[in-house]
């Protein structure tokens, strides 16, 4: 399975995060023997302070729609979007790289994606 990560936008007027599978901002390829590490960061610029609504969620084919949860960790949705919860809101922050996912196996094997704030 292929996996491929974010490259992130560090435009002054349009920050993005950075999403990186296994410290790569590129494809990243697995087998069910592999492990996975995700980690995301945030270089807001001169958007610091500014308010904005962090979206993080994963889709597995065995575990369906998952969203992350600041205090929780991974929180299953099912098969819908519809249950997602905001990971986080408020000012935007420099963020350095912070693990959000660490796994191996079929739990390895997830394809993710970062839902559109609204």
């Amino acid at each position: 399975m292929s996996i491929a990560s974010s490259q992130g936008g560090y435009d002054i007027n349009n920050p993005m995060p950075l999403i990186k599978a296994n410290h790569s901002d590129g494809l990243v390829t697995l087998t069910t023997d592999d492990s996975l590490s995700i980690s995301v960061e945030l270089y807001p610029a001169s958007n610091a302070g500014s308010d904005a609504d962090w979206w993080v969620a994963a889709y597995s084919n065995s575990f369906g729609w998952l969203y992350y949860d600041l205090g929780q960790g991974w929180i299953p949705m099912g098969n819908s979007l519809n249950n997602i919860s905001v990971c986080y809101q408020g000012p935007l922050f420099t963020l350095s790289s912070v693990e959000i996912l660490s796994a191996s196996g079929e739990l390895a094997l997830l394809s993710y994606a970062r839902a559109p704030s609204s």
